[in-house]
């Protein structure tokens, strides 16, 4: 599952102050997974991740601005 945010940086500070354990940002660059927040922090291109209690896979995606007719 998914779920989008406007500010990676702060929705992962919010996600570690109440105790998950939230991946490092991550994009996807010419090698594929990168570590670190895209270097122009294009929109749909920055992520994190963490799993909840259950075991469920989580991934956010940061998105400023939304591509047209989504």
């Amino acid at each position: 599952m998914y779920l989008i945010t406007s500010d990676i940086e702060a929705t992962r500070a919010e996600l570690m102050n109440r105790g998950v354990d939230v991946s490092e940002p991550f994009h996807f660059g010419p090698e594929g997974q990168t570590p670190g927040l895209d270097p122009v922090r294009a929109d749909y291109n920055s992520f994190i991740s963490f799993s909840d209690p259950d075991g469920n896979g989580w991934l956010i995606q940061e998105v400023k601005k939304r591509a047209p007719g989504r």
